[in-house]
């Protein structure tokens, strides 16, 4: 994606201080259920932000905001900002260890999980943490088989192609269901939703395109950016925002597809249910319309 920020992957972990304006570390007690082995990055607190690591940012009252620049504003405890950024470590090592590799390490899975039991102050019990954990899985894949997918754009881009307005009037029209907005109050089918009741208030906030001329045809990169996302088990939902953050930088949710013109279909390369391929109207893998 040409428009979505760079992160750097953050390398090393430092023990936990808190100072204001300096690098003086202060003693933290971990907590109960944190091995002794964790080592955090330390926090220091300078011009009105919070700073761990070459992340920088704002102060509002004791909280940081962690995620200011989208429609959904996220704050955390400032002591809870070192477990965030080391947890975007962890996950950013998982995604470029299964990009190269094809294999995902379990053991830093389970460190992950751990950081999110922190983070949310809860235990999961076995059931959450398995729903939570095969999430975290299946999120990776998903969103290797994105960047796969844009590493492929790049070989069959047509060199000193331009985009123009002229070619917007081959769009397709966005829907949204208004259940995403209006929320499950746990009553859809027949009160028998089994991932209701979820808060909706999920509006698409901005849709973002751009024409890839390649040496099949124009190809249409289509991004929705959504005001959040929710856990489909919704007492997971928190821990679930956290590992966003983690992930990809940011609370919002972000999905992309490519249209191919020429062709009349959509290819989602990174939905759930694996990379999908829609014909016109409505060939879906799974009677999708």
């Amino acid at each position: 994606m040409k428009w979505k920020p760079l992160f750097a992957v953050l390398l090393g972990l430092l023990m936990v201080g808190m100072t204001a304006g300096s690098t003086a570390a202060l003693t933290t007690k971990s907590p109960d259920n944190v091995s002794n082995i964790w080592e955090l990055p330390r926090i220091t607190i300078e011009n009105g932000h919070v700073i761990v690591r070459g992340y920088s940012f704002p102060l509002d009252g004791k909280m940081a905001v962690i995620d200011s620049k989208g429609p959904s504003k996220y704050e955390v405890p400032i002591n809870l900002v070192p477990w965030y950024v080391v947890g975007r470590s962890i996950t950013m090592q998982i995604q470029n260890e299964y990009l190269s590799t094809g294999t995902i390490d379990e053991k830093k899975i389970d460190r992950l999980m751990q950081i999110l039991e922190i983070i949310t102050g809860k235990k999961f019990n076995s059931e959450d943490s398995k729903a939570l954990r095969e999430f975290i899985i299946q999120d990776i894949k998903k969103d290797a088989n994105l960047i796969r997918y844009e590493n492929w754009l790049k070989t069959h881009e047509v060199p000193g192609s331009e985009v123009t307005a002229s070619s917007s009037p081959w769009l397709p029209t966005i829907y949204q269901p208004l259940v995403d907005i209006n929320g499950d109050p746990g009553i859809l089918h027949g009160g028998k939703d089994p991932y209701g009741p979820f808060e909706g208030d999920n509006g698409i906030v901005k849709v973002y395109w751009y024409m890839h001329m390649t040496q099949v045809g124009p190809i249409f990169e289509i991004t929705i950016v959504y005001k959040d996302e929710d856990d489909p088990i919704w007492e997971l939902d928190k821990g679930y925002d956290a590992y966003r953050w983690m992930h990809y930088g940011r609370i919002e949710d972000i999905e992309t597809f490519y249209y191919y013109a020429w062709y009349n279909k959509a290819d989602f390369p990174s939905i759930y249910s694996t990379d999908e391929f829609f014909d016109n109207p409505y060939n879906g893998p799974h009677n999708d319309k």
